[in-house]
Parts: structure tokens; C-alpha cells; sequence
């Protein structure tokens, strides 16, 4: 096993299963910034005190892919030991917390592109999944650089194109790059370059509520 200390100084707060995977993706980005990113999912000891507290933590990598340049970008857990993971290739669905995965691609054959005109040289690019549960789960990125969503409903086997907009050549990259579903209910927000969408019925539709030059990367 690989240990690696990490330190925070941060408010008092409890993880709970409704936070916990905003925490968990907290702490990818940082471990992708740092290079740790070949360790593919976390497993997190903290010693915590009264009031504000420090937390001292150790690192050890539980899962780690046969592809050396593989790495995660976002976590969708919807129970203590099930959820999906958002890889570079593919999306992971793990049933024993990340130790194993049963690998979900997505292929020009298993998209239904509900008649919107998709580049597909590049084919799909990964930003993130969330997962409501085992069979509806939500994936996110863009093809060629439209920004696109994908909705699945037997857990990543087929999906449909739910929202896409296409490239923008004003706009050297774009991209669907985040999204939250705060109290995990029927609400959600996501974001790509220059637009913030919302969704009403736990992202089966999506509609554009902001729209301009500013620059949206992530949701908080």
C-alpha cells in the first residue's frame, strides 16, 4: 500500500452520505493537480478534535487501472458501497466501494443521438457522471467540443443524447465541465464555457439559463 499524508485546515463539518461525494471530488481535483491522479480512489483515515479541527489523513490507493495515464475526473456514489466514477475512456460501476469495477464504454453504436448533429471524430469526452441510482445515472462532456449530456437509464449499457450544442469556434474549447443536484433532488445545475443550464426532472431536460462570455468551470 501507498501512504501519503495529507493535511486540512478546514471548519468543523461531518461527512455524511449526502456530502460525501462533493468531498470526495473536492479532494480529486487536488489530487489531480499534484499528480496523485494514478491512484484512482481514495480511502481517507481522519483523528479529528473538538470545534474547528485539523485533520490529519492518510492516502492509501485501493484501486489502481492497468492503463498507467488513466484518471478520474469525477464520483457519483448514490449508496456507502455502490456508485459510478467518471474515467478518462470509460465510466466505473463499483458495488464493493471502489475496489473493482465493471467497465461502461461509450461507442458511436450504443448512443442514441436523438436527432442532433454530433461530430464524432473525437468521439464522446468524459467530465463526469452522477448517479441517482444502479440504472439512472447522468454523463456529461462534450463531443468535439459541443458541450453534450447523456442520459442513461440501464446503468451506462445505452444512452441518449439529451442536450448538445455545437462547436463553437469563438470558443477554443467547450465543454459540460460540471454539475450538482443540491439535496440530490429533481433540481440540478450544470455548466459548460459560457452557459449555466438547469434541469427540473433530475436531468432528463435541460434549458439554458444564463448565457454570455463569462467563463463557467465549476460548481460549488
Amino acid at each position: 500500500d501507498c501512504f501519503i499524508p495529507i493535511f486540512f485546515n478546514i471548519q468543523r463539518q461531518y461527512v455524511t452520505p449526502l456530502n460525501l461525494n462533493a468531498f470526495m471530488n473536492q479532494f480529486l481535483a487536488i489530487a489531480n493537480r499534484t499528480r496523485f491522479s494514478s491512484l484512482a480512489i481514495l480511502f481517507y483515515l481522519f483523528s479529528l478534535t473538538a470545534g474547528s479541527f485539523t485533520a490529519f489523513g492518510q492516502v492509501r490507493g485501493i484501486y489502481v487501472d492497468s492503463s498507467p495515464d488513466e484518471k478520474i475526473s469525477k464520483i457519483s456514489f448514490f449508496s456507502p458501497a455502490q456508485g459510478y466514477v467518471a474515467f478518462d475512456k470509460w465510466i466505473g460501476f463499483t458495488q464493493d466501494s471502489g475496489r473493482t469495477f465493471t467497465k461502461k464504454y461509450i461507442t458511436i453504436s450504443n448512443v442514441n443521438y436523438n436527432n442532433y448533429q454530433v461530430n464524432l471524430t473525437f468521439g464522446f469526452t468524459i467530465e463526469g457522471v452522477k448517479a441517482f441510482d444502479a440504472k439512472n445515472i447522468i454523463v456529461y462532456g462534450d463531443y468535439g467540443f459541443g458541450p453534450s449530456i447523456l442520459y442513461s437509464t440501464d446503468g451506462g449499457g445505452t444512452y441518449k443524447l439529451i442536450f448538445h450544442i455545437g462547436y463553437n469556434p469563438q470558443r477554443y474549447y467547450a465543454t459540460v465541465s460540471d454539475m450538482v443536484f443540491p439535496g440530490n433532488g429533481n433540481m440540478g445545475y450544470a455548466v459548460d464555457l459560457g452557459r449555466m443550464l438547469k434541469t427540473t426532472d433530475r436531468g432528463k431536460t435541460w434549458n439554458v439559463i444564463r448565457s454570455g462570455t463569462d467563463e463557467f468551470n465549476r460548481l460549488t
